[in-house]
């Protein structure tokens, strides 16, 4: 059984005896510190009702935390970088009757020590293409049939075509995981995508990589294994992938074979935020791909980030009026949040690493509603501030007549979606205006 706690909307407790009805032998979290705060309340609740059953953490944050983490006794195990491998070892020892020395990419407590001991990870041995596929039978998938973001309608499943990422943005913290670049053969992507057709009756899917294709060669390789197996006129699909990784060519073929959005990570309104980012890209790059992506009848989500180091209200004004420039059927406006393991995080708050405020590092965290400021602001604005500028840039993006037509128009967004969330956007920045009349007033 697959448990969704998120969609099933449970507390702790009902987790908790969800999962120990199962009777298990060892119970694993994957933990990225923006879910810290719920994962703990799960193995609290774990440990008071069974006592003694084992608990593993792994995904970025037990990377990055496993001392930590291992000292506070808040898991008895860690699991570094890909984990299936070290996971195996874990399981296998603990099925001996042993501790997992020896075994790398484990953390273990030492119990004649009471210390921590981390094991390094190793390069995974295991190709890609022998790594077995999700099995989504455990799974209801028709309560997943709509994602407007992705301007997908229907059951969509996840897609992986390569781990890890070649470059280094000083925000990213997924070379913590994934220590070097791998992919799957295309004869294998598309194994995978004929079983899921054939079982599920899945038609939809969306490439969860870094970046999908990894380049435009290995795209149009990609491409043409599709069109060999004919896969091209019996799917729709989403990606996301660099503005430097397409050319018009490609994305012609793309557009031909069933690619419906493509989602860019442009990040910034000039070179030199992207340089100091260390993104690799330049922002003529972005007006080409994005031009060229609408000129082939593909859809465009732009991805953006305010409020990184150096950064002032005139650069962040900068990128949401590049962003009207480009004009991207959708548009999302992240606060920057200083994810550990990253660049970001050391160079900022990665001396406060024993108090970090869990519930802060999301992306949806308000200090308007919470009372507390966010994690981290650029040096002349606060966390108040910053959320102005992303409801201000939200509203003169998504509010211009020109834009409403062509979403229309392009079929981007459906009308009682668009509706909504126009809605919803006028309200939370009337809510946030009449909170702001409150406090004057007392």
């Amino acid at each position: 059984e697959i448990i969704d706690q998120y969609c099933d909307l449970q507390d702790a407790s009902t987790l908790a005896a969800q999962i120990l009805a199962h009777d298990p032998g060892l119970v694993g979290f994957s933990c990225l510190t923006p879910n810290m705060g719920a994962v703990l309340e799960a193995v609290a609740e774990l440990r008071r009702r069974a006592p003694g059953l084992p608990v593993v953490f792994g995904n970025t944050h037990a990377a990055v935390f496993s001392d930590r983490i291992l000292r506070r006794g808040e898991a008895d195990f860690v699991v570094l970088a890909e984990g299936e491998e070290p996971l195996l070892g874990l399981v296998e020892a603990l099925e001996a009757g042993r501790l997992p020395e020896g075994v790398p990419g484990v953390g273990y407590v030492d119990p004649a020590t009471g210390e921590p001991v981390i094991q390094p990870a190793r390069r995974p041995t295991r190709p890609l293409d022998e790594v077995p596929w999700p099995d989504w039978s455990k799974i209801d998938l028709s309560r997943y049939d709509s994602h407007p973001m992705i301007a997908m309608d229907g059951v969509t499943l996840p897609i992986q075509g390569s781990r890890g990422c070649a470059y280094s943005c000083t925000f990213c913290a997924q070379d913590q995981v994934f220590q070097a670049v791998r992919r799957r053969s295309p004869a294998n992507i598309c194994d995978e995508l004929e079983h899921h057709i054939e079982r599920y009756g899945v038609t939809r899917f969306g490439f969860i990589d870094a970046y999908w294709p990894l380049s435009v060669r290995k795209g149009h390789e990609f491409l043409d294994e599709l069109e060999r197996r004919g896969l091209h006129r019996r799917i729709t699909w989403v990606t996301e992938t660099r503005v430097d990784k397409v050319d018009e060519g490609l994305l012609r073929r793309m557009a031909a074979d069933g690619c419906r959005l493509i989602m860019y990570g442009i990040e910034f309104g000039s070179d030199e935020a992207l340089a100091s980012t260390r993104k690799h890209a330049r922002t003529s790059q972005a007006e080409d791909a994005i031009r060229w992506t609408h000129e082939a009848g593909i859809l465009t989500l732009g991805l953006y980030v305010i409020g990184m180091p150096g950064e002032t209200e005139d650069s962040i004004r900068r990128t949401l009026a590049f962003a009207r420039k480009l004009g991207t059927d959708i548009a999302k406006f992240n606060i920057a949040v200083p994810l550990p393991g990253s660049a970001f995080f050391e160079e900022t708050i990665g001396s406060q690493r024993d108090s970090l405020d869990y519930d802060a590092f999301h992306s949806w965290f308000n200090p308007f509603a919470s009372g507390r400021d966010l994690v981290w602001t650029p040096d002349g604005l606060d966390g108040r501030r910053l959320v102005r500028l992303q409801r201000q840039g939200m509203l003169r993006y998504y509010l211009r007549p020109r834009h409403v037509r062509q979403v229309l128009r392009r079929r981007a967004i459906k009308p009682a979606d668009m509706a909504l969330g126009g809605v919803a956007l006028v309200g939370d920045a009337a809510g946030a205006w009449l909170q702001g009349l409150r406090r004057r007033a007392s």
